[in-house]
């Protein structure tokens, strides 16, 4: 009888090492799987915020009112030289960009792009007296964290 009980002991504790282990190498997939996923989810966010910067520039190269007014707030000393029109196009491509560097700003406060990965951009249009006017007179219709954001990754590095 000591013999039966001692193979019943033993083969109850090899099941219950089998059962440890299976579930050791269960976490191990799942955090591997995890990883995968996030890995997936930087790239798919990548290729979004560079849609959404590609659909932008695109504005510009179909649009030859937009493209001039552009041209002209890279080098004029004051949106004064733009027409009515001009202001209202340049006003808005501006705020799509800054609604593409919102989303590249997000996309680091949720982890998915590093801070290098997202500045990017069109430095010499952040250079402007344009965007930097336009900048001061809407910047506070965007989150703090942003703006802070802006000025310091953006703004401060031309």
């Amino acid at each position: 009888m000591p013999d039966q009980k001692r193979r019943t002991i033993d083969a109850a504790s090899i099941r219950e090492m089998v059962a440890m282990v299976g579930v050791i190498l269960g976490l191990f997939f799942v955090g591997y799987e995890t990883r995968q996923n996030t890995a997936v989810l930087r790239s798919q966010s990548v290729q979004t915020t560079a849609e959404m910067s590609r659909q932008n520039l695109m504005a510009l190269v179909e649009s030859r009112e937009l493209r001039e007014a552009y041209r002209i707030s890279l080098v004029a000393d004051s949106a004064e030289v733009l027409t009515g029109d001009q202001r209202i196009q340049l006003s808005l491509f501006t705020a799509a960009t800054v609604r593409v560097m919102e989303n590249r700003y997000n996309q680091i406060a949720l982890g998915a792009l590093d801070d290098p990965t997202a500045v990017g951009g069109a430095p010499s249009f952040y250079r402007s007296r344009w965007f930097r006017a336009w900048w001061a007179a809407r910047r506070s219709d965007y989150p703090r964290g942003f703006q802070v954001w802006l000025d310091s990754a953006v703004l401060a590095s031309e």
